[in-house]
């Protein structure tokens, strides 16, 4: 029985998992001036400076049914079945996408991450540690789904700009963050949806700094074998002491990548998120 871990590519997955793991992904896509380009053709920088120099905003799509259609067939053609991993339906429609595509086979599971970025990287990779070790499909996909609600997602913006005029927030919390130079975090609750956190105030690498700790320390049971960087534009420095305080704190392994144009976009500049379980160490031994 050959199974399959694929995602989309919001997953933020780095391009060393993908080879290695060998994880196919299905790319959202950003229209600018009237033309479609897939998320992987431009980078976020480029998408920044485009809206910043014409005040125009971008349009982000998920995946439609008939490219998930075309995806499934493909990713099936050489394995049994196959395990999906989508961002938030709450954010996307890219999971609704994918169940009509899939229109019930049962050799095609579908899991709402009821994330996004590097917390469904981690659920990948943990669906790959099983598969490898041998759990059947049914497994996989029930233990995959129990973890879920012990995912912490979360992200220290800059302000609410591109937020608010995606239509994600209110005038009245844009305005009132703008005014007192505040930088919000932006959590993903257990149904998947975008909430306002802590607000931190002061410079950006303070804030980064105390936004972290306070994330770790907020939970008493962390699985330690790994954890997840993600940025939409971000300084090295604070990157790396981001890494060895998580180190520090004995994480085993610390992933860094940056976001998708889609999911920076949504976001805006200079922002950081920290994903990981806390649910405790999760050891899969060999079937």
């Amino acid at each position: 029985m050959k199974i399959l871990i694929s995602a989309t590519s919001t997953a933020d997955l780095t391009d060393e998992l993908i080879k290695e793991y060998n994880i196919p992904i299905i790319h959202f896509s950003t229209e600018k001036e009237g033309k479609t380009y897939r998320d992987d053709t431009f980078s976020t920088s480029e998408l920044f400076e485009f809206t910043k120099n014409t005040k125009i905003m971008c349009h982000t799509a998920a995946p439609n049914i008939g490219e998930y259609e075309n995806f499934f067939k493909k990713q099936l053609n050489e394995n049994d079945y196959l395990i999906h991993f989508t961002m938030s339906s709450k954010l996307s429609g890219c999971y609704n996408n994918a169940i009509a595509a899939a229109n019930n086979n049962p050799h095609i599971k579908i899991i709402d991450s009821k994330g996004t970025s590097g917390a469904t990287s981690l659920l990948v990779l943990y669906a790959i540690k099983l598969n490898q070790a041998g759990y059947d499909f049914d497994t996989i996909c029930k233990k995959c789904e129990e973890r879920i609600p012990y995912l912490s997602t979360s992200f220290i913006i800059k302000d609410l700009d591109y937020l608010y005029k995606g239509g994600r927030c209110t005038a009245l919390k844009f305005y009132a963050t703008k005014l007192l130079k505040l930088r919000p975090v932006i959590e993903i609750n257990n149904d998947g949806a975008f909430v306002i956190g802590k607000i931190y105030r002061g410079n950006s690498q303070k804030c980064i700094k105390k936004y972290v700790e306070d994330r770790i320390n907020s939970y008493n049971n962390l699985d330690f074998s790994a954890a997840y960087i993600n940025i939409s534009t971000c300084d090295e420095e604070t990157i790396n002491e981001v890494k060895k305080y998580l180190i520090e704190k004995g994480f085993k392994k610390v992933y860094f990548s940056p976001a998708s144009p889609t999911n920076s976009y949504h976001a805006g500049p200079s922002v950081l998120g920290v994903q990981f379980f806390y649910d405790g160490e999760h050891n899969v031994t060999t079937k």
